[in-house]
């Protein structure tokens, strides 16, 4: 606006007002967001707690699940071929939901500050089944060919 005037050119006299107060109504803002910040604190701490004992809960579910994944899944030497084909079915599907409570757990921990999880079993049940993969999809072909020419 300065420039404006500079120039000659008239600015209205709302428009002026408005610039004028700008700075002030900027500084209520502020203002006005550092309370509603101090406000929620409890809130921001209880949902903090909540997520690190959510993450808690999630890693327990992981690790219980990799337990039965290394003596019952797809790599296991205690199970046969239909067995493993199941079971990397079951590991995939298990994967896919962890997955997708994992983005929403870091996410809450991004929110809250909190550091990021790593949930090391999932990435190696991941890493396991896509070196399984092949072979059990080797399997199945070999199943579908046979069940076709029966």
């Amino acid at each position: 606006f300065a420039t404006l005037k500079a120039h000659g050119s008239d600015v209205p006299p709302e428009d002026q007002e408005e610039v004028d107060t700008l700075q002030e109504k900027w500084h209520e803002l502020m203002r006005a967001a550092k309370e509603k910040d101090y406000s929620l604190e409890d809130n921001k701490k209880e949902f903090a707690n909540t997520t690190v004992k959510e993450v808690a809960d999630f890693k327990k579910k992981v690790q219980e699940t990799y337990k039965l994944y290394i003596e019952l899944g797809p790599n296991s030497s205690q199970i046969n071929l239909e067995q493993g084909f199941e079971a990397l079915k079951k590991s995939r599907e298990d994967i896919i939901e962890f997955s997708k409570t994992r983005e929403e757990l870091v996410l809450a921990e991004k929110l809250f500050n909190l550091p990021i999880s790593e949930y090391d079993e999932l990435n190696e049940m991941e890493r396991r089944n896509k070196i399984m993969a092949p072979i059990y999809d080797l399997y199945e072909r070999y199943i579908t060919a046979v069940n076709e020419y029966s």
